[in-house]
């Protein structure tokens, strides 16, 4: 089937690109390694949270407070997701953070990837799994390239950069725009959001507009958009408050205004955390059903996170059916036109939850386009316009939309 071809068919890894990152970093880490060591002013292994926890909270006398205890609950935790609660408190945890993130990078991506690349065909052959997930997105595994840092992000673009097209070919990816809240205003009925995207309106400034007016709409569109992706993700007011920086109390407000102004949304919710209890289950536009078993003995934290997962999974799982449905027909389209051969000058090679990536010979990309883009458009039907947008690059970071 369509998987096995996309395992088949793999990714080109371009190594001597990942070496030199890979060295790049190592010249990065250590930079940070000796301003941390210079401002906790004596050398310690960064990576032991035990010595990182005696630099910190002893001799630097960092205030903890706020700062959750590990699971075992015996000591302070130095998880990445706490110390951003210290950011503000002393220079060295900004360091500490930076280091951190490019030691993951190296160690999952620039220096993991190069020995999975397959001796025989020089390219990466990852697994795509269609069980994993619980709403219903495929997952991948060795490597999880469904991972990788967006190319939005400085290193994520660098380490997607190493994915590159054969001689003569190039990448070509398809990308459903908006489509979680696309799904959200059809399944929610919400008049406000079909309208906007029916005008073909940018769906975060409308919001903010609503919200604040429009004198305010440019600046605070960027909080408009963490509500409106938030929402849907049954966000609350701490982790709205925490992305979008704003305070505690502004984050409740904007969330009640938000519930106010968009009543289609807060009804969908209150009927999706219903189905919990009532029904035990939620189901997608197409009818794939997520089950919620033991609910009458879950605690309350057990029973918010079924709810939250419940307001998602319909939007979601709508989502992972669609480019399902889009792959099938799109496979369907390149064995009838191009072939499955490894000599096909088109091949679809990666699926990552929104975007297919496809591997196509430079002189068909206007070709695949026009017959790519109605195909995931007019999958399904939904009361507003489902829209594809087409990039294309050598390499998967550097793409050019077009």
């Amino acid at each position: 089937g369509v998987l096995a071809r996309l395992e088949r068919h793999g990714v080109a890894v371009d190594l001597p690109y990942f070496a030199e990152l890979s060295r790049d970093l190592g010249g990065r880490l250590r930079q940070l390694t000796a301003r941390i060591h210079k401002l906790a002013g004596e050398e310690f292994n960064i990576n032991s949270p035990q010595q990182l926890k005696r630099i910190l909270f002893e001799k630097l006398d960092i205030s903890p407070q706020g700062i959750r205890k590990t699971e075992k609950g015996r000591t302070l935790s130095t998880a990445a997701s706490e110390l951003e609660k210290l950011r503000d408190e002393h220079p060295i945890i900004r360091e500490i953070l930076a280091y951190r993130e490019l030691m993951k990078l190296q160690s999952t991506y620039v220096d993991a990837l190069p020995p999975l690349v397959h001796g025989k065909t020089g390219r990466i052959h990852a697994s795509f799994n269609q069980t994993v997930t619980a709403t219903g997105r495929l997952s991948s595994s060795n490597p999880n390239l469904q991972n990788i840092p967006t190319a939005g992000s400085d290193y994520g673009k660098k380490v997607r950069d190493g994915f590159v097209a054969p001689r003569g070919a190039v990448l070509l990816a398809a990308d459903y725009s908006q489509i979680e809240l696309r799904i959200a205003a059809h399944i929610a009925r919400e008049k406000k959001m079909i309208k906007a995207f029916k005008e073909g309106e940018d769906i975060h400034w409308r919001t903010a507009v609503e919200m604040w007016g429009e004198d305010e709409a440019d600046a605070r569109r960027r909080i408009a958009k963490v509500i409106n992706f938030g929402i849907i993700y049954g966000m609350g007011p701490q982790s709205l408050a925490q992305n979008a920086e704003i305070s505690l109390a502004e984050a409740r407000d904007y969330i009640d205004q938000y519930f106010v102004l968009h009543p289609g949304i807060a009804a969908y919710m209150e009927e999706m955390r219903g189905r919990v209890s009532a029904e035990g289950y939620v189901e997608t536009l197409f009818g794939r059903k997520r089950f919620f078993r033991n609910v009458h003995v879950m605690n309350p934290r057990e029973l918010a996170e079924a709810e939250r997962q419940a307001i998602n999974m319909p939007i979601q799982g709508t989502q992972a059916d669609m480019i399902k449905l889009a792959m099938v027909e799109i496979d369907r389209l390149i064995g009838e036109r191009y072939g499955h051969e490894e000599s096909s000058p088109v091949k679809m090679i990666l699926q990552v939850h929104d975007e297919l990536v496809f591997e196509v010979r430079q002189d068909l990309v206007d070709e695949v386009s026009e017959e790519v883009v109605p195909l995931m458009e007019q999958v399904v039907r939904l009361s507003v316009p489902v829209k594809v947008e087409m990039a294309v690059g050598r390499r998967w970071g550097s793409m050019k939309r077009r």
